[in-house]
């Protein structure tokens, strides 16, 4: 499990406490949205990322150049 899913089973955990099965549908999403999220990471810190495994088929190049060149698209799960 990684830093993000822990958080979020945290956060889920005292969501369920205080509404139980009658959580907001809203909240519900919130949770889904967040796994599904990109962070923009320009460079030179898009660097780091470069060598990993996953980057080619995960990250996604920011092709409007509005963060500077080589700034990526990056799952929120695989910064934290």
């Amino acid at each position: 499990m990684n830093n993000l899913e822990s958080a979020l089973e945290a956060l889920g955990q005292l969501v369920f406490d205080e509404f139980g099965e009658n959580t907001p549908k809203e909240i519900s999403n919130l949770f889904l949205n967040i796994r599904e999220s990109y962070v923009i990471v320009p460079f030179p810190e898009s660097q780091l990322y470069m060598e990993e495994e996953w980057f080619e088929q995960e990250a996604m190049l920011e092709i409007d150049g509005n963060f500077g060149s080589s700034a990526y698209f990056i799952p929120l799960h695989r910064v934290l």
